[in-house]
């Protein structure tokens, strides 16, 4: 009886947190400053930007500024860093970067998918039953990101993608 409670009082405020979310951010899981440059650059696409002038109108130092440009880096969200003619660090979005996210998000999908199976049963029908129901969404999620993957890859959206950001970087 108090798992039930529990479940239950779990499942309201994840309703009622999701429906009070207020980021504009697209960027599910970045800090603030992370999302605002990225937000920057993302909006100078194609022209670059310089580091400094990045930490400028976000209002930070340098020096943080490339800590969180090598952070995202790091993680694996793709964007071009260079040097100009006066030798400056440079940004440069990429267009796969949203793409990226959407990666991103199958993965999660499809790791959070194998840990509720491997969950185990137990004897109280109300949690097998809420794990049927969790396993079930997500596992009708997951087929629905593997056909839209399947219609992107048939379309070669990938490969456009790949070949347009190469020929911008050059």
């Amino acid at each position: 009886m108090f798992q039930k409670l529990a479940i239950l009082h779990t499942i309201k405020r994840m309703k009622k947190s999701l429906l009070n979310i207020k980021t504009k951010s697209p960027r599910r899981g970045l800090d603030e400053i992370s999302s605002k440059i990225l937000d920057l650059i993302f909006k100078s696409y194609p022209q670059k930007i310089t580091l400094k002038n990045l930490a400028k109108k976000i209002n930070i130092k340098d020096k943080q500024a490339i800590a969180v440009v090598n952070k995202i880096k790091i993680s694996g969200i793709p964007i071009i860093i260079s040097k100009n003619e006066e030798n400056e660090k440079t940004l440069q979005a990429s267009m796969i970067e949203p793409v990226s996210w959407i990666v991103k998000e199958k993965q999660s999908a499809e790791a959070m998918l194998e840990l509720i199976r491997d969950l185990k049963v137990n004897g109280d029908e109300y949690v097998n039953n809420q794990k049927e129901i969790i396993y079930r969404m997500h596992f009708e999620y997951v087929e629905v990101l593997n056909e839209v993957f399947d219609k992107w890859h048939s379309l070669r959206f990938f490969d456009q993608l790949e070949s347009d950001s190469d020929e911008i970087t050059q």
